[in-house]
């Protein structure tokens, strides 16, 4: 339902592709969407970011244009991307990217967020209410780019969608972590005035190193997905084709599943 309403790419040749990633966050979305909707910091959750520079106006509004600057080691360096639009009521965002030392051309990317009780009923809301209780939130994010010479529809799929995932992976680490210690604090508070009771918060209790527990996810998230983008990028941004490609290929899928 909500790829249809959101995630719908006009293609302007047939030499583009297209996709579209899942994401469920055990986090309200009031928290996940103050980490995406932060334009002018993108390294908040985005691994592979190291820093954001606005060079077009406020980073809040359309129009608003920033140079990313990519961490060291990765053949790309860095990417200018436009926010071409931003909903804060319905929870969508749409980037486009214009430039940098990359193969993604004409890259259009739209990300919604959307909520979800236990009992899995997806929809759409705005309330934040029982934001640590019952509600978790969806990620989708769809894009259409430009498939590059000497690779094909397949190819340039997998490299973006590698991307996408270990940020989108990375998102759901850093919000739920958030969460979590928000969650913890406020349990602590109010059990402050009773010696038998212990703040506590599913899979990070910080007397049974869940602390560790998360560190050590975020490490490993991190690792692995250095390694696969060091691999995928020499796909997309050193070209060529045929059997060299496909073994490159292979090797993305070895890494990321």
């Amino acid at each position: 339902m909500f790829s249809r309403r959101y995630h719908n790419h006009e293609f302007s040749s047939s030499t583009q592709c297209s996709s579209c990633l899942s994401q469920i966050i055990d986090a309200p979305l009031g928290l996940v969407w103050s980490l995406i909707s932060r334009f002018d910091q993108p390294q908040n959750w985005k691994r592979f970011v190291r820093s954001c520079r606005i060079v077009k106006g406020d980073g809040r509004r359309p129009g608003s244009v920033r140079e990313v600057r990519l961490v060291s080691g990765l053949p790309a360096t860095s990417s200018t991307e436009r926010l071409d639009s931003i909903d804060h009521e319905n929870h969508v965002m749409c980037v486009s990217i214009l430039g940098g030392d990359h193969r993604l051309n004409n890259y259009k990317s739209i990300i919604t967020l959307h909520e979800i009780n236990n009992n899995n009923d997806l929809h759409d809301s705005s309330d934040d209410d029982d934001v640590f209780g019952n509600k978790s939130t969806v990620v989708l994010q769809s894009y259409v780019v430009n498939i590059p010479d000497g690779n094909s529809a397949e190819d340039t799929r997998t490299f973006v969608n590698t991307i996408i995932k270990c940020n989108l992976k990375s998102l759901g680490s850093i919000s739920e972590k958030m969460a979590c210690s928000s969650s913890s604090s406020s349990s602590s508070s109010s059990s402050s005035s009773s010696s038998n009771e212990g703040s506590s918060c599913g899979g990070c209790d910080d007397d049974n190193g869940g602390g560790f527990r998360w560190w050590w996810l975020l490490t490993m998230v991190a690792l692995v997905a250095v390694v696969v983008v060091v691999t995928a990028t020499v796909l997309v941004i050193g070209g060529g084709g045929g059997g060299e490609d496909m073994t490159r290929v292979a090797i993305l899928k070895v890494v990321i599943f």
